[in-house]
């Protein structure tokens, strides 16, 4: 995510040819400093989100239970 131009892009010719995109918050840490960036493209090309419970608490600021509903409203599954 240091590049989000590169990641925006990659994630929008994905979604041009018709492929599911999927992400992995792979850390709380990227989670927590890139919030906003990934709160935007989860809501606009994520079809598939991962994220642990930790993840899910530092992106959304909630228990993991309610964040993961809140994930749910921005993206198709959240696993």
């Amino acid at each position: 995510l240091t590049n989000q131009n590169l990641t925006e892009k990659a994630m929008m010719l994905a979604k041009k040819c018709g492929a599911k995109v999927s992400f992995d918050l792979a850390s709380i840490e990227i989670a927590s400093n890139y919030k906003k960036t990934i709160i935007q493209l989860i809501s606009k090309y994520v079809d598939v989100l991962f994220a642990n419970a930790q993840e899910t608490e530092s992106l959304t600021g909630e228990g993991p239970s309610r964040g993961c509903d809140l994930l749910k409203d921005i993206c198709e599954t959240v696993v």
